[in-house]
């Protein structure tokens, strides 16, 4: 199966796109590894950021806060 027909068939069975699934599945992991205490800078490397900035970036973008301030305004599980 080509890239391009793998990306159309992902995209049909679960709505979005390999890369944007990838990005949203990542978030949910960072998201509870942060309300665990987790370093930004720890999490960043372990889900394959090349640092806490770039992860930052990514983080606000799709979830409308850095991780500090997401976390701050978190409610406690």
């Amino acid at each position: 199966m080509s890239r391009s027909a793998f990306a159309a068939r992902f995209k049909t069975v679960v709505g979005m796109a390999p890369g944007e699934y990838l990005t949203q599945w990542r978030l949910t992991i960072a998201q509870s590894r942060l309300r665990d205490g987790e370093p930004v800078g720890v999490v960043a490397r372990d889900l394959g950021y090349v640092n806490a900035s770039s992860f930052s970036r990514v983080f606000t973008r799709h979830l409308g806060a850095s991780p500090r301030h997401w976390l701050a305004d978190s409610p406690l599980p």
